[in-house]
């Protein structure tokens, strides 16, 4: 049978845990439908919506915001989607997608109140999506 651990290297745990927000409650209003959408929504403004090109800006808070106040990798594949997907629907009308399957590449980290101007665009000779972050601009 195992010890137990010695209760210093418990005490640092938690308090690792504790600064990470690990052990905060999500808010009440998290349990409601689409309530993760809405937050991914909010981060983003849109600059162009045409037919098969979208460009967003994309301002990082503290919401999305990891212990290095740097926007979470989650949220990058979130936003990630939820172009893409808008951008699907600009060139083929209001039908249900999914994606099917996504790569990122994570070259840097955009900081807190930094933001990045997106582009989502269709290649239509290879049937594919693509999503540029970092393209155009960013400010501070």
């Amino acid at each position: 049978m195992a010890s137990s651990p010695p209760t210093d290297s418990v005490a640092r745990l938690m308090g690792f845990f504790r600064t990470l927000g690990i052990l905060k409650s999500p808010p009440s209003n998290a349990d409601r439908q689409d309530f993760f959408s809405d937050v991914i929504r909010s981060l983003l403004s849109v600059d162009l919506l045409e037919p098969g090109h979208i460009i967003c800006t994309l301002t990082v808070n503290p919401t999305v915001a990891n212990p290095y106040n740097t926007l979470h990798g989650g949220v990058v594949a979130s936003v990630t989607e939820a172009m893409t997907l808008a951008c699907a629907k600009t060139v083929a009308g209001d039908k249900e997608f999914f994606l099917g399957e996504m790569s990122t590449s994570y070259l840097s980290a955009a900081r807190i109140d930094t933001g990045s101007s997106l582009l989502a665009g269709f290649y239509p000779s290879i049937n594919s999506f693509f999503l540029v972050g970092g393209l155009l601009s960013f400010y501070v």
